[in-house]
This record gives structure tokens, C-alpha cells and sequence, in this order.
């Protein structure tokens, strides 16, 4: 095989045995031919019947692809289009509250804007957002938004009406709802018990958008150097027919680059 690319003047962590490290590589297709010593090899010197292209990686680090042994990435595909209410990108309610402000304007009204990642104690509030809150910016858009423990969501009143939960409803046997002084709910559901009811009116995701959301995950995992992914948690958004049937789609379009091992 015959490279069609050298990447020189590099710093390249082979992790082989003795942990050599090397100068330069050549590549083929999308496999690793050739490790050089120097940094500079004499391309012109090898008996090539084509020029290589030649990238000058200005003494970069080149390393393995990383595994990742635990990483659900249909779940993940599916948070790219929510909003990141995470912090320290989110240092206070108000900035999540302008983070879902902006998702409305962008989002028909009536439909789910849905928002994952935000944690109440990194917040200089230090408390949770509540339902009036969320109202003040989507008094026409249902509004969930998952807590970063994956215990416990905050939604607005079109969710909690969306979900049949009123002021009176009894809290179940896992889980409670929040309440304010007056004994209304807040919109804060404490455990997936409280949280079902809006879980079973959230949109699902058709075959063809996880497809296409799964090829954007990949296109991360590369690019954070991820190369190999396992346990992807089929079944646990609900459907592991239809999961299956995602993940072995997008590998055939060639969506997915990197390994996975369902």
C-alpha cells in the first residue's frame, strides 16, 4: 500500500510496547501504514508512483483513538437539539431562562422545548427554577428541562396541564411533587415516578431524526478523539427494536465512524 497521506512534525504516542514515540506517520485509506522516527521523512526519496499529500502537523500531538467503556450516544444525539442549561456555561437562572427564550423564539408555538444538564447547586441562586418562572418565557410552549442527576425535571404549566397533572394531585409512592407555600405545584417533579406523566406526553423522535441525530453524536465523538464506544444502552429511550434498527441504519449510510458496541 502506497501513501496518500504523511503527517510530519508531529509528537506521536505510539503506546506500543516500549512506548516509542515518533516523528511523522503515513496513511492509507483510513489505516496507519507507516511510523517514521523523524519528523521530516524524505518523501521525495520513496519509491512512490504518486505524491503523497503532505500534512505539517507543527508539532502536534497524534495519539490512539480513545475507548469510551460507557457512553449512551443515542441519548446524548438526542440532547444536541435540546438546550444546555449546564453550568458553569449557565451561572444563573436567569441566563437558563434566556437560554429557553431564545430556543421559543426559534420553536412553533405549541410544540416541546426541552432542555437538559441544570444543576440548582452550581447556580448562585442555589435553588431550583420553577414553573412561574419558565411561564414568564414560554407561556405558549410546553417546557421540560432535566436536572443534571437525572433525578428530578422542572416544567412549565403547559407541561404539567399537557400532562394531566394538577394542584391536587397525590404524590406517588417514588417520588413527590413539588409545591410552593400555598401547597400549588412548582413544576419541580422529584424521581421518574413524578416524572412519567410528562415523560409519557413527550415528543417521540421518528426513526429517520434519531438517524440523523446519531450521525451529529458521531461527528462529536470524533472530534473529541472518541474512536470506540460501548455499552450504547439500547432499549433505555424505550424502544430497543427501533434503537437497533437506528444504530445498524446509520452504520450502514456510513453516518457512524466511529466503532460501536451495542
Amino acid at each position: 500500500m502506497e501513501p496518500e497521506k504523511v503527517f510530519i512534525n508531529a509528537n506521536i504516542l505510539t503506546l506500543d510496547e516500549n512506548n516509542n514515540i515518533a516523528g511523522s506517520i503515513a496513511v492509507s485509506g483510513n489505516k496507519i501504514i507507516q511510523i517514521y522516527k523523524e519528523k521530516n521523512p524524505d518523501v521525495a526519496a520513496m519509491d512512490l508512483q504518486s505524491e503523497p499529500e503532505v500534512i505539517d502537523l507543527g508539532g502536534k500531538t497524534v495519539i490512539p483513538g480513545f475507548m469510551d467503556t460507557h457512553n449512551h450516544i443515542l441519548a446524548y444525539a438526542q440532547l444536541l437539539d435540546f438546550v444546555n442549561c449546564s453550568s458553569p456555561l449557565n451561572r444563573k437562572i436567569e441566563d437558563i431562562l434566556q437560554a429557553i427564550k431564545a430556543k421559543v423564539d426559534l420553536t412553533k408555538e405549541g410544540e416541546w422545548v426541552q432542555g437538559f444538564g441544570y444543576d440548582d447547586t452550581m447556580l448562585e441562586e442555589k435553588r431550583h427554577l420553577t414553573r412561574e418562572e419558565l411561564d414568564r418565557f414560554a407561556p405558549n410552549h410546553p417546557v421540560a428541562i432535566a436536572h443534571i442527576s437525572g433525578h428530578l425535571a422542572v416544567v412549565n404549566s403547559k407541561a404539567l396541564s399537557l400532562a394531566g397533572l394538577e394542584d391536587n394531585v397525590e404524590d406517588p409512592d417514588a417520588g413527590y411533587y413539588g409545591r410552593d407555600e400555598n401547597g400549588k405545584l412548582n413544576g419541580v417533579l422529584f424521581e421518574s415516578a413524578a416524572m412519567q406523566p410528562v415523560m409519557n406526553v413527550l415528543p417521540v423522535a421518528s426513526k429517520e431524526q434519531m438517524i440523523a441525530q446519531l450521525g451529529r453524536a458521531a461527528k462529536h465523538y470524533l472530534a473529541q478523539g472518541i474512536t470506540t464506544n460501548t455499552d450504547a444502552a439500547v432499549g433505555m429511550l424505550g424502544d430497543p427494536e427501533k434503537e437497533i434498527q437506528v444504530h445498524t441504519e446509520a452504520a450502514r449510510q456510513g453516518l457512524i465512524q466511529c466503532v460501536h458496541v451495542l
